[in-house]
Protein backbone atom coordinates (compact mmCIF):
# COMPACT_ATOMS: atom_id res chain seq x y z
CA UNK A 1 0.00 0.00 0.00
CA UNK A 2 0.91 3.32 -0.60
CA UNK A 3 0.78 6.97 0.92
CA UNK A 4 0.06 10.47 -0.27
CA UNK A 5 -0.28 14.20 1.32
CA UNK A 6 -3.52 15.36 2.18
CA UNK A 7 -4.26 18.84 0.49
CA UNK A 8 -3.63 20.42 3.88
CA UNK A 9 -0.56 18.71 4.26
CA UNK A 10 1.04 18.83 0.71
CA UNK A 11 0.69 23.00 1.91
CA UNK A 12 2.66 22.50 4.57
CA UNK A 13 5.33 19.96 3.39
CA UNK A 14 5.31 22.65 0.17
CA UNK A 15 5.68 25.42 3.17
CA UNK A 16 8.98 23.72 4.65
CA UNK A 17 10.85 22.54 1.61
CA UNK A 18 10.56 26.15 0.20
CA UNK A 19 12.37 27.48 4.10
CA UNK A 20 15.29 24.47 3.62
CA UNK A 21 15.98 25.60 0.39
CA UNK A 22 16.76 28.68 1.10
CA UNK A 23 19.35 27.28 3.78
CA UNK A 24 20.93 25.83 0.92
CA UNK A 25 19.22 22.03 0.98
CA UNK A 26 19.10 20.25 -2.42
CA UNK A 27 16.69 17.71 -3.57
CA UNK A 28 19.56 15.53 -3.35
CA UNK A 29 20.60 16.76 0.13
CA UNK A 30 16.66 16.00 0.91
CA UNK A 31 17.13 12.40 -0.06
CA UNK A 32 20.09 11.97 1.56
CA UNK A 33 18.41 13.04 4.81
CA UNK A 34 15.46 11.02 4.25
CA UNK A 35 17.75 7.99 3.35
CA UNK A 36 18.92 7.97 6.94
CA UNK A 37 16.31 7.65 8.69
CA UNK A 38 14.73 4.81 6.02
CA UNK A 39 18.09 2.73 6.73
CA UNK A 40 19.90 4.12 9.69
CA UNK A 41 22.68 1.44 9.24
CA UNK A 42 24.02 2.87 6.43
CA UNK A 43 26.10 6.21 6.40
CA UNK A 44 24.82 7.65 3.02
CA UNK A 45 26.52 10.40 0.88
CA UNK A 46 25.30 12.81 -1.22
CA UNK A 47 27.70 12.44 -3.94
CA UNK A 48 28.38 8.55 -4.15
CA UNK A 49 27.50 6.48 -7.80
CA UNK A 50 23.46 7.17 -7.96
CA UNK A 51 22.52 3.46 -7.59
CA UNK A 52 24.13 4.00 -3.76
CA UNK A 53 23.65 7.18 -3.03
CA UNK A 54 19.74 6.71 -1.32
CA UNK A 55 17.94 4.24 -0.20
CA UNK A 56 15.65 2.58 -2.53
CA UNK A 57 12.52 4.55 -1.86
CA UNK A 58 14.20 7.55 -1.05
CA UNK A 59 15.35 8.82 -5.21
CA UNK A 60 15.01 12.30 -6.51
CA UNK A 61 12.51 10.50 -8.60
CA UNK A 62 10.35 9.64 -5.49
CA UNK A 63 10.74 13.03 -4.10
CA UNK A 64 9.18 14.54 -7.19
CA UNK A 65 6.35 12.24 -6.70
CA UNK A 66 5.87 12.79 -3.23
CA UNK A 67 6.36 16.95 -3.56
CA UNK A 68 3.31 16.78 -6.14
CA UNK A 69 1.08 14.76 -3.97
CA UNK A 70 1.26 11.54 -5.17
CA UNK A 71 1.14 8.41 -3.57
CA UNK A 72 4.83 6.68 -2.76
CA UNK A 73 6.09 3.66 -0.33
CA UNK A 74 5.13 4.63 2.70
CA UNK A 75 8.36 3.87 3.89
CA UNK A 76 9.93 6.67 1.65
CA UNK A 77 6.75 8.77 2.51
CA UNK A 78 7.99 8.56 6.28
CA UNK A 79 11.09 9.08 5.78
CA UNK A 80 11.30 12.27 3.53
CA UNK A 81 8.45 13.95 6.14
CA UNK A 82 11.10 13.13 9.20
CA UNK A 83 13.94 14.46 6.90
CA UNK A 84 11.80 17.90 6.89
CA UNK A 85 11.01 17.61 10.53
CA UNK A 86 7.23 16.92 9.84
CA UNK A 87 4.79 14.51 11.91
CA UNK A 88 3.57 11.92 8.78
CA UNK A 89 0.80 11.16 10.81
CA UNK A 90 -0.23 14.96 10.25
CA UNK A 91 0.22 15.48 6.53
CA UNK A 92 -0.86 12.02 5.34
CA UNK A 93 -3.85 11.65 3.97
CA UNK A 94 -5.40 8.38 5.55
CA UNK A 95 -8.92 8.68 4.51
CA UNK A 96 -10.54 5.50 3.82
CA UNK A 97 -7.10 3.56 4.05
CA UNK A 98 -7.68 1.70 6.93
CA UNK A 99 -11.18 0.94 5.53
CA UNK A 100 -9.82 -0.30 2.52
CA UNK A 101 -7.25 -2.73 4.62
CA UNK A 102 -10.06 -4.33 6.82
CA UNK A 103 -13.12 -4.23 4.75
CA UNK A 104 -14.33 -8.02 3.47
CA UNK A 105 -10.32 -8.92 2.96
CA UNK A 106 -9.51 -12.62 3.01
CA UNK A 107 -6.09 -14.06 3.04
CA UNK A 108 -4.19 -13.49 -0.50
CA UNK A 109 -4.67 -17.34 -1.59
CA UNK A 110 -2.37 -19.21 -4.04
CA UNK A 111 -2.87 -22.85 -5.21
CA UNK A 112 -3.95 -25.62 -3.46
CA UNK A 113 -7.51 -25.59 -5.12
CA UNK A 114 -7.27 -29.44 -5.29
CA UNK A 115 -6.72 -29.94 -2.09
CA UNK A 116 -9.47 -27.52 -1.05
CA UNK A 117 -11.92 -29.01 -3.25
CA UNK A 118 -11.12 -32.66 -1.65
CA UNK A 119 -11.81 -31.66 1.67
CA UNK A 120 -14.76 -29.83 0.98
CA UNK A 121 -15.69 -33.04 -0.61
CA UNK A 122 -14.82 -35.17 2.28
CA UNK A 123 -17.13 -32.83 4.39
CA UNK A 124 -20.28 -32.26 2.41
CA UNK A 125 -20.36 -36.17 2.15
CA UNK A 126 -19.82 -38.68 5.44
CA UNK A 127 -16.69 -37.15 6.75
CA UNK A 128 -17.51 -35.63 10.34
CA UNK A 129 -14.29 -34.02 11.33
CA UNK A 130 -11.05 -32.65 9.10
CA UNK A 131 -7.93 -31.74 10.90
CA UNK A 132 -5.50 -29.85 9.44
CA UNK A 133 -1.68 -30.20 10.55
CA UNK A 134 1.11 -28.09 10.22
CA UNK A 135 4.02 -25.83 11.05
CA UNK A 136 3.26 -22.37 12.08
CA UNK A 137 2.44 -19.68 9.23
CA UNK A 138 1.99 -22.84 6.84
CA UNK A 139 -1.48 -21.72 5.95
CA UNK A 140 -3.73 -24.09 8.35
CA UNK A 141 -6.02 -21.08 9.35
CA UNK A 142 -6.59 -19.57 5.77
CA UNK A 143 -7.14 -23.15 4.67
CA UNK A 144 -10.04 -23.56 7.27
CA UNK A 145 -11.16 -20.04 6.45
CA UNK A 146 -11.69 -21.06 2.97
CA UNK A 147 -13.25 -24.23 4.20
CA UNK A 148 -16.00 -22.48 6.25
CA UNK A 149 -16.73 -19.49 3.81
CA UNK A 150 -17.63 -22.26 1.27
CA UNK A 151 -19.83 -24.03 3.22
CA UNK A 152 -21.61 -21.28 4.81
CA UNK A 153 -22.23 -20.06 1.27
CA UNK A 154 -23.70 -23.89 0.90
CA UNK A 155 -26.46 -23.47 4.02
CA UNK A 156 -23.81 -24.31 6.83
CA UNK A 157 -24.45 -21.07 9.20
CA UNK A 158 -21.67 -18.79 10.25
CA UNK A 159 -20.47 -18.93 13.35
CA UNK A 160 -16.65 -17.52 15.06
CA UNK A 161 -13.50 -19.77 15.31
CA UNK A 162 -13.04 -21.32 18.58
CA UNK A 163 -9.76 -20.53 19.16
CA UNK A 164 -7.07 -21.81 21.59
CA UNK A 165 -4.24 -19.68 20.46
CA UNK A 166 -2.62 -18.00 23.27
CA UNK A 167 -3.32 -19.73 26.20
CA UNK A 168 0.05 -21.05 27.16
CA UNK A 169 0.87 -17.12 27.41
CA UNK A 170 1.70 -16.51 31.27
CA UNK A 171 -0.19 -13.44 31.15
CA UNK A 172 -3.43 -15.48 30.02
CA UNK A 173 -2.67 -17.88 33.26
CA UNK A 174 -5.76 -17.39 34.62
CA UNK A 175 -8.05 -18.27 32.01
CA UNK A 176 -5.66 -21.03 30.92
CA UNK A 177 -7.37 -24.18 32.85
CA UNK A 178 -10.72 -22.78 31.85
CA UNK A 179 -10.26 -22.25 28.46
CA UNK A 180 -8.24 -25.66 27.77
CA UNK A 181 -10.44 -27.71 29.47
CA UNK A 182 -13.77 -29.36 27.61
CA UNK A 183 -16.13 -28.21 29.95
CA UNK A 184 -16.20 -24.42 29.16
CA UNK A 185 -15.28 -24.76 25.64
CA UNK A 186 -18.91 -27.44 25.67
CA UNK A 187 -20.64 -25.03 27.86
CA UNK A 188 -19.77 -21.81 24.80
CA UNK A 189 -21.21 -23.99 21.87
CA UNK A 190 -24.32 -25.28 23.60
CA UNK A 191 -24.92 -21.44 24.43
CA UNK A 192 -23.99 -20.21 21.24
CA UNK A 193 -26.37 -22.98 20.09
CA UNK A 194 -29.28 -21.94 22.02
CA UNK A 195 -29.39 -24.39 24.57
CA UNK A 196 -28.34 -22.44 27.74
CA UNK A 197 -26.24 -25.11 30.25
CA UNK A 198 -26.90 -24.72 34.17
CA UNK A 199 -25.05 -24.70 36.65
CA UNK A 200 -25.70 -27.86 38.07
CA UNK A 201 -25.18 -29.21 34.43
CA UNK A 202 -21.91 -27.95 34.08
CA UNK A 203 -20.90 -29.60 37.55
CA UNK A 204 -22.21 -33.07 35.52
CA UNK A 205 -19.23 -33.68 33.10
CA UNK A 206 -20.57 -36.75 31.62
CA UNK A 207 -23.95 -35.29 31.15
CA UNK A 208 -22.66 -32.11 30.31
CA UNK A 209 -20.76 -34.17 27.46
CA UNK A 210 -23.87 -36.46 26.58
CA UNK A 211 -25.78 -33.01 25.69
CA UNK A 212 -23.63 -31.67 23.45
CA UNK A 213 -23.17 -34.79 21.47
CA UNK A 214 -26.73 -34.75 20.92
CA UNK A 215 -27.10 -31.09 19.86
CA UNK A 216 -23.95 -31.40 17.29
CA UNK A 217 -25.80 -34.63 15.94
CA UNK A 218 -29.28 -33.32 15.47
CA UNK A 219 -28.02 -29.95 14.73
CA UNK A 220 -26.53 -28.79 11.03
CA UNK A 221 -23.40 -26.36 12.83
CA UNK A 222 -19.98 -25.46 11.25
CA UNK A 223 -17.41 -25.82 14.55
CA UNK A 224 -14.00 -24.61 13.32
CA UNK A 225 -10.96 -25.26 16.75
CA UNK A 226 -8.05 -23.53 15.95
CA UNK A 227 -5.03 -23.74 17.16
CA UNK A 228 -6.13 -27.12 18.72
CA UNK A 229 -2.08 -27.77 19.22
CA UNK A 230 -2.71 -25.68 22.69
CA UNK A 231 -4.83 -28.42 24.17
CA UNK A 232 -2.10 -31.60 23.09
CA UNK A 233 0.84 -32.45 25.64
CA UNK A 234 3.59 -34.85 23.65
CA UNK A 235 5.06 -38.07 25.00
CA UNK A 236 8.26 -37.86 25.56
CA UNK A 237 8.89 -42.00 24.85
CA UNK A 238 7.43 -41.85 20.91
CA UNK A 239 6.93 -37.83 20.43
CA UNK A 240 3.41 -38.47 20.39
CA UNK A 241 0.71 -35.63 21.30
CA UNK A 242 -2.36 -36.80 22.85
CA UNK A 243 -4.97 -34.41 24.79
CA UNK A 244 -4.53 -33.24 28.62
CA UNK A 245 -8.23 -33.06 29.09
CA UNK A 246 -9.81 -36.84 28.35
CA UNK A 247 -12.88 -36.01 27.90
CA UNK A 248 -12.15 -33.93 24.78
CA UNK A 249 -10.57 -37.93 23.44
CA UNK A 250 -14.40 -39.02 24.45
CA UNK A 251 -15.88 -36.19 22.31
CA UNK A 252 -14.81 -36.64 19.56
CA UNK A 253 -15.40 -40.47 19.75
CA UNK A 254 -18.92 -40.16 20.48
CA UNK A 255 -19.23 -37.76 17.46
CA UNK A 256 -18.09 -40.28 15.35
CA UNK A 257 -19.69 -43.13 16.77
CA UNK A 258 -22.98 -41.08 16.32
CA UNK A 259 -25.52 -43.22 14.40
CA UNK A 260 -25.70 -39.61 12.33
CA UNK A 261 -24.24 -36.09 12.75
CA UNK A 262 -25.27 -32.90 11.01
CA UNK A 263 -22.79 -31.22 12.82
CA UNK A 264 -19.16 -30.66 10.73
CA UNK A 265 -15.87 -30.21 12.60
CA UNK A 266 -12.59 -28.52 10.66
CA UNK A 267 -9.54 -28.43 13.08
CA UNK A 268 -6.14 -26.57 12.49
CA UNK A 269 -3.31 -27.96 14.55
CA UNK A 270 -0.02 -27.83 14.59
CA UNK A 271 0.48 -31.27 16.24
CA UNK A 272 -1.01 -34.17 14.94
CA UNK A 273 -3.95 -35.55 17.62
CA UNK A 274 -2.51 -38.95 17.84
CA UNK A 275 -5.61 -39.88 19.48
CA UNK A 276 -7.52 -40.12 16.62
CA UNK A 277 -5.49 -42.84 15.47
CA UNK A 278 -7.04 -44.78 17.86
CA UNK A 279 -10.87 -44.26 16.71
CA UNK A 280 -12.22 -46.19 13.86
CA UNK A 281 -14.79 -44.77 11.72
CA UNK A 282 -12.38 -44.04 9.35
CA UNK A 283 -14.45 -43.01 6.73
CA UNK A 284 -15.85 -40.10 9.33
CA UNK A 285 -12.88 -38.44 10.06
CA UNK A 286 -9.48 -37.52 8.11
CA UNK A 287 -6.21 -35.96 9.05
CA UNK A 288 -4.72 -33.66 6.23
CA UNK A 289 -1.21 -32.70 6.52
CA UNK A 290 -0.02 -29.08 5.24
CA UNK A 291 3.20 -28.28 3.24
CA UNK A 292 4.80 -25.47 1.90
CA UNK A 293 3.63 -24.19 -1.46
CA UNK A 294 5.15 -25.63 -4.80
CA UNK A 295 7.56 -23.21 -6.43
CA UNK A 296 5.37 -21.78 -9.52
CA UNK A 297 2.63 -21.37 -6.28
CA UNK A 298 5.56 -19.26 -4.05
CA UNK A 299 6.12 -17.03 -7.03
CA UNK A 300 2.54 -16.56 -7.64
CA UNK A 301 1.98 -15.76 -3.74
CA UNK A 302 5.27 -13.21 -4.48
CA UNK A 303 3.42 -11.48 -7.33
CA UNK A 304 0.11 -11.01 -5.22
CA UNK A 305 1.58 -9.56 -2.46
CA UNK A 306 3.37 -7.05 -5.17
CA UNK A 307 -0.08 -6.35 -6.82
CA UNK A 308 -1.92 -5.80 -3.64
CA UNK A 309 1.22 -3.22 -2.23
CA UNK A 310 0.77 -1.59 -6.15
CA UNK A 311 4.27 -1.82 -6.86
CA UNK A 312 5.46 -3.45 -9.96
CA UNK A 313 7.60 -7.00 -10.10
CA UNK A 314 9.55 -7.77 -13.02
CA UNK A 315 9.36 -11.41 -12.73
CA UNK A 316 12.49 -12.40 -14.85
CA UNK A 317 16.13 -12.94 -15.16
CA UNK A 318 17.99 -12.39 -11.37
CA UNK A 319 14.69 -11.32 -9.82
CA UNK A 320 12.95 -14.64 -10.99
CA UNK A 321 16.34 -16.92 -9.80
CA UNK A 322 16.38 -14.92 -6.49
CA UNK A 323 13.07 -15.53 -5.77
CA UNK A 324 12.68 -19.35 -6.69
CA UNK A 325 15.82 -19.33 -4.22
CA UNK A 326 14.01 -17.80 -1.11
CA UNK A 327 10.98 -19.64 -1.78
CA UNK A 328 13.40 -22.94 -1.59
CA UNK A 329 15.03 -21.77 1.48
CA UNK A 330 11.91 -21.45 2.93
CA UNK A 331 10.02 -24.06 1.54
CA UNK A 332 7.21 -21.99 0.38
CA UNK A 333 6.38 -21.32 3.46
CA UNK A 334 3.47 -18.56 3.05
CA UNK A 335 4.26 -16.75 6.20
CA UNK A 336 8.31 -15.97 5.78
CA UNK A 337 7.40 -14.89 2.20
CA UNK A 338 4.77 -12.49 3.51
CA UNK A 339 7.54 -11.07 5.64
CA UNK A 340 10.03 -10.70 3.11
CA UNK A 341 7.71 -9.50 0.79
CA UNK A 342 7.10 -6.84 3.17
CA UNK A 343 10.64 -5.21 3.64
CA UNK A 344 11.34 -5.56 -0.42
CA UNK A 345 8.54 -3.49 -0.70
CA UNK A 346 8.10 -1.28 2.04
CA UNK A 347 11.75 -0.52 2.80
CA UNK A 348 12.93 -1.19 -0.26
CA UNK A 349 10.75 0.15 -2.87
CA UNK A 350 10.81 -3.67 -4.86
CA UNK A 351 14.26 -4.28 -5.55
CA UNK A 352 14.87 -8.18 -4.83
CA UNK A 353 18.35 -7.34 -6.01
CA UNK A 354 19.14 -5.25 -3.03
CA UNK A 355 17.41 -7.63 -0.84
CA UNK A 356 19.29 -10.50 -2.13
CA UNK A 357 23.00 -8.79 -1.76
CA UNK A 358 22.00 -7.67 1.89
CA UNK A 359 21.14 -11.15 3.08
CA UNK A 360 23.70 -13.05 0.69
CA UNK A 361 25.73 -14.53 3.45
CA UNK A 362 22.39 -14.98 5.63
CA UNK A 363 20.89 -17.13 2.53
CA UNK A 364 24.56 -19.46 2.97
CA UNK A 365 24.18 -20.12 6.18
CA UNK A 366 20.58 -21.38 5.82
CA UNK A 367 21.38 -23.59 3.14
CA UNK A 368 24.02 -24.95 5.24
CA UNK A 369 21.80 -25.30 8.27
CA UNK A 370 19.30 -27.47 6.10
CA UNK A 371 22.04 -29.52 4.31
CA UNK A 372 23.18 -30.27 8.32
CA UNK A 373 19.80 -31.30 9.57
CA UNK A 374 18.77 -32.99 6.28
CA UNK A 375 22.36 -35.46 6.89
CA UNK A 376 20.59 -36.85 9.84
CA UNK A 377 19.82 -41.05 9.15
CA UNK A 378 16.78 -40.62 7.23
CA UNK A 379 16.21 -44.13 8.64
CA UNK A 380 15.27 -42.25 12.22
CA UNK A 381 12.37 -40.79 10.88
CA UNK A 382 11.42 -39.56 14.04
CA UNK A 383 14.11 -37.22 14.82
CA UNK A 384 14.75 -36.44 11.22
CA UNK A 385 11.47 -34.86 11.55
CA UNK A 386 11.63 -33.30 15.04
CA UNK A 387 15.24 -31.57 13.49
CA UNK A 388 13.69 -29.69 10.68
CA UNK A 389 10.65 -29.16 12.14
CA UNK A 390 12.55 -27.17 14.94
CA UNK A 391 14.96 -25.77 11.80
CA UNK A 392 12.03 -24.08 10.02
CA UNK A 393 10.53 -22.95 13.26
CA UNK A 394 13.96 -21.36 14.23
CA UNK A 395 14.45 -19.33 10.60
CA UNK A 396 10.91 -18.16 10.89
CA UNK A 397 11.94 -16.95 14.32
CA UNK A 398 14.92 -15.07 13.46
CA UNK A 399 12.84 -13.61 10.22
CA UNK A 400 10.11 -11.92 12.65
CA UNK A 401 12.87 -10.89 14.91
CA UNK A 402 15.04 -8.88 12.16
CA UNK A 403 11.87 -7.58 10.67
CA UNK A 404 10.39 -6.11 14.06
CA UNK A 405 13.91 -5.28 15.61
CA UNK A 406 13.81 -2.75 11.94
CA UNK A 407 10.65 -2.04 12.34
CA UNK A 408 11.84 -0.60 16.89
CA UNK A 409 14.57 1.75 14.40
CA UNK A 410 12.27 3.12 11.94
CA UNK A 411 9.08 3.91 13.68
CA UNK A 412 8.84 3.40 17.20
CA UNK A 413 5.32 4.39 17.82
CA UNK A 414 4.11 0.98 15.32
CA UNK A 415 6.78 -0.69 16.79
CA UNK A 416 4.96 0.03 20.25
CA UNK A 417 1.73 -0.75 19.15
CA UNK A 418 2.85 -4.04 17.78
CA UNK A 419 4.24 -5.08 21.43
CA UNK A 420 1.54 -4.30 23.37
CA UNK A 421 -1.01 -5.43 20.78
CA UNK A 422 0.80 -8.70 21.51
CA UNK A 423 -1.19 -8.99 24.58
CA UNK A 424 -4.60 -10.00 22.71
CA UNK A 425 -4.45 -13.55 21.79
CA UNK A 426 -7.60 -13.36 19.86
CA UNK A 427 -9.18 -11.20 17.10
CA UNK A 428 -9.89 -7.41 18.33
CA UNK A 429 -11.28 -4.10 17.25
CA UNK A 430 -8.64 -1.24 16.32
CA UNK A 431 -10.10 0.69 18.66
CA UNK A 432 -9.18 -1.87 21.12
CA UNK A 433 -5.27 -1.66 20.13
CA UNK A 434 -4.98 1.97 19.91
CA UNK A 435 -6.99 2.20 23.75
CA UNK A 436 -3.88 -0.63 25.06
CA UNK A 437 -1.35 1.87 23.86
CA UNK A 438 -2.87 4.42 25.10
CA UNK A 439 -2.96 3.38 28.68
CA UNK A 440 0.84 3.45 28.95
CA UNK A 441 1.32 6.92 26.85
CA UNK A 442 -0.38 9.31 25.19
CA UNK A 443 -1.08 9.13 21.28
CA UNK A 444 -3.14 10.99 19.12
CA UNK A 445 -5.54 8.79 17.01
CA UNK A 446 -3.59 10.03 13.87
CA UNK A 447 -0.21 8.66 14.38
CA UNK A 448 -2.22 5.14 15.55
CA UNK A 449 -4.04 5.35 12.61
CA UNK A 450 -0.35 5.62 10.34
CA UNK A 451 1.31 3.09 12.80
CA UNK A 452 -1.49 0.30 12.00
CA UNK A 453 -0.66 1.27 8.56
CA UNK A 454 2.54 0.42 8.37
CA UNK A 455 2.15 -3.02 10.41
CA UNK A 456 -0.43 -4.06 7.81
CA UNK A 457 1.94 -3.19 4.69
CA UNK A 458 4.41 -5.34 6.48
CA UNK A 459 2.52 -7.85 7.29
CA UNK A 460 3.25 -7.81 11.30
CA UNK A 461 -0.82 -7.91 11.89
CA UNK A 462 -3.78 -8.96 9.66
CA UNK A 463 -7.54 -8.95 9.72
CA UNK A 464 -9.53 -12.31 8.64
CA UNK A 465 -13.40 -11.54 8.47
CA UNK A 466 -15.56 -14.40 9.84
CA UNK A 467 -18.31 -15.43 7.80
CA UNK A 468 -21.35 -13.30 9.04
CA UNK A 469 -19.04 -11.33 11.33
CA UNK A 470 -17.48 -7.37 11.12
CA UNK A 471 -13.35 -8.01 10.73
CA UNK A 472 -10.88 -7.83 13.48
CA UNK A 473 -6.94 -7.24 13.78
CA UNK A 474 -4.77 -9.74 14.64
CA UNK A 475 -1.05 -10.90 14.86
CA UNK A 476 -0.08 -14.11 13.68
CA UNK A 477 0.75 -15.97 16.82
CA UNK A 478 4.61 -16.65 15.71
CA UNK A 479 4.71 -12.45 15.24
CA UNK A 480 2.76 -12.26 18.77
CA UNK A 481 4.75 -14.68 20.66
CA UNK A 482 8.02 -12.76 19.65
CA UNK A 483 6.36 -9.24 20.23
CA UNK A 484 5.03 -10.41 23.43
CA UNK A 485 8.80 -11.14 24.48
CA UNK A 486 9.87 -7.56 23.80
CA UNK A 487 7.10 -6.32 25.50
CA UNK A 488 8.15 -8.14 28.92
CA UNK A 489 11.39 -7.33 28.27
CA UNK A 490 10.86 -3.57 27.55
CA UNK A 491 8.69 -3.33 30.85
CA UNK A 492 11.33 -4.50 32.92
CA UNK A 493 13.64 -2.41 31.45
CA UNK A 494 11.51 0.68 32.57
CA UNK A 495 10.25 -0.86 35.59
CA UNK A 496 7.19 -0.87 34.86
CA UNK A 497 3.96 -3.95 36.11
CA UNK A 498 4.24 -6.57 33.21
CA UNK A 499 1.89 -9.11 31.60
CA UNK A 500 3.65 -11.81 32.94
Amino acid sequence: MKLKLSVAGLEQVKTRWAQKQKEGWTRKYLCTEASQFCQPRIDWVEDLDYRFSYANSCSPETLDHFLRGKNIQSEGFVSFCRALNIDPSKVADLDNLLQKLTQDIEPIWVGRESLQSDLLEKLRGDCRIVVITGITGIGKTALAYKLALALCQEGFPPEPPIDFDGFNQREDQQSQSEAQNFISTAIDLLNRGDEPVTAKQAKNPEQLLTQLVNHLSNNRRLIWFDSMENLLQGEQQDGSNRFKDPLWRVFFQRILEAEDCQTRIVITSQDKPEDFETFSQAQYWHIQPLMGLEDQESLQLFERLFQQAEVELILHGRNLAYLKEIGKLYEGHPLAIRLISGDIIDRLNGDISIYYEENKSRFRRLREMIDEAQKANPDDYYKVNLMTKQLRKQLLEEEVERTIERLEKTFKTAYLLLIYGSTYSSFEFKNAWFENLQLFSEYEEQDLDLALFTLFNRYLVETQKQPGYEPHIKQHSLIRNVAFKRLVSTQRKEGKPNHE
